[in-house]
């Protein structure tokens, strides 16, 4: 135990932070090789998520923390409890796997959060184990057309990399991306955003294509507003920025031009709806899963509040398409597995850390904005395509973002309540002046 004590936990969590793709990678290659497919294969990978949570549980110094983790895992086991009861628990595996997604998700947030405020994790450190989490994640996208990975989309010319799915990975890289223009300057700042970059428009999604594009041009007005001494006008009358600028906004237009002409030809052969071709059909998953509940005769009132568990929901969409296991979309999907009050729950907490947000970026914008962005994409990103709460690799870098709006939030708190007290102090001596005058 005394050995124990002596070894820097704080260290073990932003190395797991910086290799973490490498897991995601050995699933990938294990459920490929192994022939059992990416819903059943327990690959080497979950043994060092597992253990990653006992050192996340290790890192927990607060009883309180402690007992907030263990309501939420007890609560989601009550969930399992009565939809076993109401007989949809079919594979209690496949249920308590994604409960440890979540509780997975929860521990990494509360002890980010924590060891961030106590000092114990530096905030630069964290990002740049990130840093390194992401260039990991380019690097086997970058390859990937050169045969060392898969191919993603048919319909385009699209690259995943060595992993299984390309909407988390997206989560990753489009999470990231504000932080990297915020933080780091000169060379290795375009590197990063390149290979960042580009690796969002190999992966070819809408998400990751439009979002990608979308951050770049609006974390170059942040860079013109707040990195550069003179104003947009001056700046433009110099012939050499004129040129670097024109030839951003020209490659930014080209590809944005290119990528949507494919995309408006592949809706038009497709004949989708419009909404079903923008979510990728995610809105079919809820629809579906929305409609088993409203035909039931008996139960519902509990399903509503204590949802359908992950292996039910898995059976009611494939039994209408195939190619469905999952509700892709995370509220959506936190609403029918866990019910109503898990749903509600999350919304609360997510309304928070937007006032959160708010508070900052009306202290000093130009600190936190690149995190604002960086939580606002990842959000939408849940919310829209998902992917991101309980999938382990996305929900890291979720989780870290949200735990460094907190603390700088709670230190703006904390100074605001320094100077109050010690604005009441100072009227007090002025008092004791006055009376003693």
């Amino acid at each position: 135990m005394k050995k124990l004590k002596e070894i820097d936990l704080s260290k073990l969590i932003l190395l797991y932070i910086a290799v973490n793709p490498v897991f995601d990678m050995m699933y990938t290659l294990f459920a490929d090789f192994s022939g059992m497919g990416d819903y059943g294969a327990f690959a080497p990978n979950q043994i060092f998520r597992i253990l990653f949570i006992v050192l996340l549980l290790l890192n927990i110094k607060k009883i309180r923390d402690f007992f907030m983790l263990v309501i939420i895992g007890v609560y989601l086991l009550i969930t399992l409890m009565i939809q076993n009861y109401l007989g949809y628990t079919l594979s209690v595996l496949t249920n308590i796997n994604l409960i440890g997604k979540v509780i997975y998700f929860v521990a990494t947030l509360i002890v980010i959060s924590k060891l961030l405020q106590m000092n114990i994790l530096s905030e630069k450190k964290l990002i740049k184990s990130l840093t390194v989490s992401a260039v990991i994640i380019s690097v086997s996208i970058l390859i990937s057309p050169f045969g060392l990975g898969y191919k993603g989309y048919d319909y385009i010319f699209s690259f995943r990399g060595l992993f299984g799915y390309a909407n988390f990975v997206s989560g990753c890289l489009l999470g990231i991306l504000p932080i990297l223009m915020y933080l780091y300057k000169g060379r290795i700042r375009v590197v990063l955003i390149l290979m960042d970059y580009v690796s969002l428009l190999l992966l070819g999604s809408k998400a990751s294509v439009v979002g990608g594009t979308g951050i770049i041009v609006i974390m170059l007005c942040y860079c013109l507003k707040y990195e550069l001494s003179i104003s947009l006008r001056a700046l433009l009358k110099q012939k050499k920025i004129r040129i670097i600028f024109s030839v951003i906004i020209s490659c930014l237009a080209g590809v944005m031009g290119i990528y949507l002409s494919k995309q408006i030809q592949y809706f038009i052969d497709s004949q989708y709806s419009v909404i079903n071709f923008l979510t990728s059909h995610r809105v079919l998953q809820t629809e579906y899963a929305a409609e088993f509940i409203s035909k039931l005769e008996k139960g519902k009132a509990l399903t509503i509040l204590f949802g359908l568990g992950s292996s039910k929901v898995a059976q009611i969409l494939n039994e209408r398409i195939a190619s469905f296991y999952t509700i892709e979309q995370d509220y959506n999907g936190i609403m029918f597995y866990f019910g109503v009050i898990a749903f509600l729950m999350l919304c609360i907490y997510t309304i928070k850390i937007i006032y959160m947000i708010w508070q900052l970026l009306k202290k000093n914008c130009q600190k936190n904005f690149p995190f604002a962005l960086s939580f606002i994409v990842m959000l939408f990103q849940s919310i829209l395509v998902g992917h991101v709460i309980y999938v382990p690799l996305a929900s890291v870098y979720f989780a870290a973002v949200i735990s460094i709006i907190t603390n700088h939030y709670l230190e703006i708190s904390q100074k605001k309540t320094e100077n109050q007290r010690f604005s009441k102090y100072k009227k007090i001596l002025l008092r004791g002046k006055q009376k003693g005058e």
